[in-house]
């Protein structure tokens, strides 16, 4: 079984996502945490961790958020394709 594998399926039975997106989704939530972590480390043995959490999440979170929001936008799109086409 791939690591994540009950998970992945949790995602896809909560959102409707596909089992890609929904892969997708679970790796993203894994490298948010895995970021957020490194910025809790100090860059050199001599400095300190990155002190504010709050900046790291303004530079990263946003990027985050798109890339959550791209995999909804797919699901609206699948289930209410009227609604969400985009013209031209």
């Amino acid at each position: 079984m791939e690591e994540g594998q009950k998970e992945i399926e949790g995602i896809m039975q909560h959102t409707g996502l596909t089992e890609e997106e929904a892969r997708a989704r679970y790796h993203l939530l894994k490298a948010f945490d895995a970021l957020i972590e490194v910025g809790k480390t100090p860059v050199a043995e001599d400095s300190e961790p990155f002190g504010d959490l709050s900046v790291l999440l303004t530079d990263i979170a946003p990027h985050f958020e798109a890339l959550q929001n791209f995999l909804a936008r797919r699901v609206l799109e699948r289930e209410r394709p009227e609604g969400w086409r985009r013209e031209g």
